[in-house]
């Protein structure tokens, strides 16, 4: 056997090494990827058996009240509870029409990365901006509703009522972003950790093939 021979036989079964290397990473990130949306699956059901619960208990804390503070409660309630729960029906129905089996397995992963960026970045945006601006709604609607029950107005609140007000406003409005990152953190962003640390090694996976492919060209 002569030189050329070897060298062409060595890069046989370095060649076919990294072939059998390559599809076990597949099947394991393959795998790792769909239990990874399983347990982002199981976390959105769990969501919405929350939303419906609190539903439900509106439904029958708010109802029999004929108010009008009783009826913005619970107006506002069906209206947030119908809006989430589309949203988790979209967001389940996204997520789970992307095949993680097939022979695109980076370029599907990509895409379910993309996506699951795409909502903690609505995550983010409700937890700062828009919870925190209905609590604050919530709070100035029940101040009037209680000024208006005693025939006073907002001009009648003494300065320093508002300002303590306002720190409780605050206070109770900084606690909730907290404890809500912890909440998203806990039930979606350590899986969407998992998922990208599962796509980086899938990536340089196929870079080494890359690499490997040029060495034999050249």
């Amino acid at each position: 056997m002569n030189l050329e021979q070897l060298k062409s036989t060595w890069q046989n079964q370095a060649v076919q090494t990294r072939t059998l290397e390559s599809a076990g990473l597949q099947r394991m990130v393959s795998e790792r990827s769909s239990n990874i949306r399983r347990r982002i699956n199981l976390s959105i059901r769990i969501e919405v058996i929350l939303i419906v619960l609190i539903l439900i208990w509106g439904l029958v804390s708010q109802f029999p009240y004929a108010t009008a503070g009783a009826k913005f409660n619970l107006g506002w309630l069906v209206v947030s509870g119908g809006v989430s729960l589309a949203f988790y029906a979209y967001k389940f129905r996204v997520l789970n029409r992307i095949d993680l089996s097939g022979l695109s397995l980076r370029d599907n992963l990509q895409e379910l990365n993309r996506r699951m960026r795409w909502f903690m970045r609505v995550y983010d945006v409700m937890i700062v901006v828009v919870f925190p601006a209905m609590l604050v709604s919530s709070f100035i609607f029940g101040m009037f509703m209680g000024l208006s029950s005693k025939g006073k107005t907002f001009a009648d609140v003494e300065l320093g009522v508002w300002v303590i007000s306002l720190v409780i406003v605050l206070a109770v409005s900084a606690g909730f972003i907290a404890l809500s990152k912890v909440y998203i953190w806990f039930m979606y962003g350590r899986s969407f950790q998992k998922l990208k640390k599962t796509l980086a090694e899938l990536e340089a996976d196929n870079s080494l093939d890359d690499l490997g492919i040029e060495a034999e060209n050249y």
